[in-house]
């Protein structure tokens, strides 16, 4: 005949409870670690990403002031052959005209 078996007494389910409670702890902290150093990684990475992003403006900037500087230059091509001709027809006297040369008034 087998034997009854015994309930658990007040004793062993309080060391269930405790023994419980202190890997919740442990699985906590190691959780609370895991996450700090995640953290620190994407703080890194984000920062290596700012870094890349203000890199490709100033580089974005360079090539967009150059396109502008050819635009310019082809705009003075196109205009600068004509334009004494132009303003002498307009009453202005004008001997000679040049890119980037300012000529002021002489009042």
């Amino acid at each position: 005949m087998a034997e009854p078996r015994m309930g658990l007494t007040f004793e062993q389910v309080w060391a269930m409870f405790e023994k419980s409670h202190d890997e919740m702890v442990e699985r906590h902290v190691e959780f609370d670690r895991e996450l700090k150093e995640s953290k620190a990684e994407h703080d890194r990475m984000m920062a290596e990403t700012d870094r890349r992003i203000e890199e490709m403006n100033r580089e974005l900037n360079r090539a967009i002031g150059k396109l502008g500087n050819r635009f310019g230059d082809l705009v003075e091509h196109l205009v600068s052959p004509n334009l004494v001709k132009k303003f002498n027809e307009l009453g202005y006297v004008f001997t000679k005209a040049g890119p980037r040369v300012v000529y002021k008034d002489a009042a």
